[in-house]
């Protein structure tokens, strides 16, 4: 009896001692964040719409689209409390996550459990989204975008072309590839990714709308490339050689279709060396799975072995930087520690998702501007392709991500590019307006 009492005693004193250690975890992360809050300014702190305002009855709404405010009137404050509605609920699920990754010992107790299921023979995913391909490495789901949607984005993308057009401007959409093959998928049975079949449906409409399309995945398969060699093993994001690649493409796509001006002669692999930091990276995959799983593997960067001069501003964090490529482009504090859970090597090039980043080239002064509206493929991208233009201008305009609120077309105005880049993925509607 007396054995029972103290295994129960003991048993709730480690409970206790673990609930203990969870709260000072997660005020400690909160009070972090409060600060880490405090000193960054976010790109909410920027009001885009002023700058670069919405022509005539054109406004932006919570969820990305654009409508007019008859429109947007007509719903009162029904619009307006569901707005409210889904915004707590998205900050409510957001706190919830980050209080569950920062328990105390979260990670260990994941990585533990990957590591005894990984030895007995399985694998339970601790996130349903995230699964293996056959060939070891690690991607998400992707859910079928809806036959309406695919024309509705695609609708919206041929309407900012139309304009780009009007100015005198060309427009390419740009398909960026996939972490799984279109025409090898390597997807184990139960598997839902539906990307390539989305890519497929808003290529199809495009081309019906008449909008210029660069597909990636088909010159990758023209060239007879190694495609997974051309991605991160525990990450959905390209490496940065294939980022190289991919600007040296499409900059001889722009020569030749345009007649840029652009020098995709810079995007030569021979030209750049080559600095890797081993085992450094566990990537967004990896870090759902844990080190239980999933193994660090290595990350580079490439820098050039050519003169360079650069001016690069982020507004929403108020930075601005002349230099070298290899001391303006990357956030060097992001590679200068080792940490798989907390940060990512890849968010070291143009220092992550921001509204806006704006690179000059200081050595090309009679080249052609080029404008890109994309998502964080081209964080690791439009730094080489900066090389081969005069300004080369970055717009995020992801709800969740860089969040640029203004008026692509009055950006367009005030910028006045040579071209318009818009590469993304497009399985949630944007406003292009």
């Amino acid at each position: 009896m007396l054995k029972k009492f103290n295994c129960r005693k003991a048993v709730s004193i480690f409970v206790l001692v673990i609930m203990v250690f969870n709260f000072i975890d997660i005020v400690s992360w909160k009070r972090n964040d409060i600060l880490s809050r405090k000193k960054a300014p976010s790109s909410s702190s920027v009001d885009w719409a002023k700058l670069y305002p919405f022509q005539g009855k054109d406004v932006r709404t919570t969820n990305g689209t654009a409508n007019t405010p008859q429109k947007v009137a007509s719903t009162g404050f029904l619009e307006k409390w569901r707005s409210a509605a889904h915004s707590i609920t998205s900050k409510e699920k957001d706190l919830e996550k980050k209080c569950i990754y920062n328990m105390f010992a979260f990670h260990k107790f994941v990585e533990l459990n990957g590591f005894v299921n990984k030895s007995c023979g399985r694998i339970i995913y601790p996130t349903p989204g995230v699964f293996l391909l056959n060939n070891g490495q690690w991607t998400f789901n992707a859910k079928k975008v809806s036959a309406k949607d695919i024309h509705r984005t695609a609708e919206s993308i041929s309407g900012l072309a139309n304009y780009a057009s009007s100015k005198g401007i060309p427009f390419l959409y740009v398909q960026r590839p996939e972490k799984i093959c279109k025409y090898d998928p390597k997807m184990p049975a139960g598997a839902v990714n539906y990307s390539n079949q989305n890519f497929d449906g808003i290529i199809a409409d495009l081309k019906k709308e008449n909008v210029p399309v660069f597909d990636l995945r088909e010159q990758i398969h023209k060239e007879r490339l190694n495609h997974y060699s051309l991605f991160y093993r525990n990450d959905h994001h390209w490496t940065v050689e294939t980022a190289l690649w991919a600007a040296g493409e499409i900059g001889r796509k722009l020569n030749s279709d345009y007649s840029c001006g652009l020098n995709p002669a810079v995007a030569n692999r021979n030209l750049y060396t080559k600095r890797t930091y081993k085992d450094w990276f566990l990537g967004s995959a990896g870090q759902m799975v844990s080190l239980g799983c999933a193994k660090p593997e290595d990350f580079s960067v490439l820098l050039p072995d050519f003169q360079t001069s650069l001016q690069m501003r982020i507004p929403d964090i108020e930075l601005c930087k002349t230099g070298e490529f290899k001391d303006v482009i990357y956030n060097t504090k992001v590679l200068n520690t080792k940490d798989y859970y907390n940060s990512s090597c890849y968010d070291t090039q143009l220092y992550g998702n921001h509204a806006l980043t704006q690179i000059k080239n200081e050595l090309n002064p009679d080249g052609p501007k080029i404008l890109v509206l994309g998502d964080s493929f081209c964080l690791s991208m439009v730094p080489y392709l900066s090389l081969m233009a005069k300004e080369t201008d970055l717009i995020d305009f992801r709800n969740d991500q860089g969040d640029f609120t203004g008026s692509i077309r009055s950006y367009i105005d005030k910028m006045k590019p040579d071209v318009v880049l818009l590469t993304y993925e497009p399985h949630v509607l944007y406003s292009l307006k």
